[in-house]
């Protein structure tokens, strides 16, 4: 597809992404890239129409393909309302793709939020905040109907919230307390005997 089928979603937060390692859990086989965005209502509606736009022009062409008037519609498509009422995309391209050719692998760039490629991107988790390049990817199945995907081909990375990382207090809920214990720095005693303690504590038992 040409780039006039890709879309920039805007800065939302990303729920479950999974854009610097592929998941292999459903897709065993080829793995998959994903990522759920969640935008604010105005970001949504202003992409749903742009996403639409480019949907029925290939709906249109399915149905000149087929030599049919109307197709069935694939439900729910990757744009929806959550039941939460959160204003969700949901974003997915396979890692590689077996062909007759060979086998391909697929990827895409991270930006910081200045624009620079990462280079080693960190583990992206829920609660980042960024924007995605998406290509807007329509397709006919007879089992399935007539459907659209929407594929990242690029990322902008504005805040980290990193997947697998070290748990705050505040993430687990705690709060600061007046007039409660605060830790300090021990100094620990490096005369012969703290030497000894020292020691004794390296051996890996």
């Amino acid at each position: 597809m040409s780039k006039s089928n890709n879309v920039v979603t805007g800065v939302g937060k990303a729920v479950y992404p999974r854009l610097v390692e592929p998941d292999f859990k459903f897709n065993t086989q080829d793995g998959e890239y994903s990522c759920r965005l969640h935008l604010s209502k105005e970001q949504w509606e202003e992409l749903k129409v742009k996403v639409d736009a480019i949907v029925e022009a290939g709906y249109k062409k399915a149905c000149a393909k087929e030599g049919k008037e109307k197709l069935h519609r694939h439900t729910p498509g990757p744009m929806r309302i959550t039941d939460e009422g959160d204003y969700e995309v949901r974003a997915k391209q396979v890692a590689k793709k077996q062909t007759s050719k060979g086998e391909i692998n697929f990827s895409f760039p991270i930006y910081d939020s200045q624009g620079n490629k990462i280079e080693d991107p960190p583990n992206i988790g829920s609660g980042s905040m960024l924007s995605l390049n998406l290509e807007v990817r329509t397709w006919f199945v007879n089992t399935l109907g007539f459907g659209y995907t929407l594929s990242p081909k690029g990322v902008q990375l504005i805040s980290l919230v990193e997947y697998g990382g070290a748990s705050t207090a505040e993430s687990l809920g705690f709060k600061a307390v007046e007039n409660g214990f605060v830790s300090e720095s021990l100094e620990f005693d490096k005369s012969e005997e703290g030497q000894t303690q020292d020691k004794a504590s390296s051996v890996p038992f």
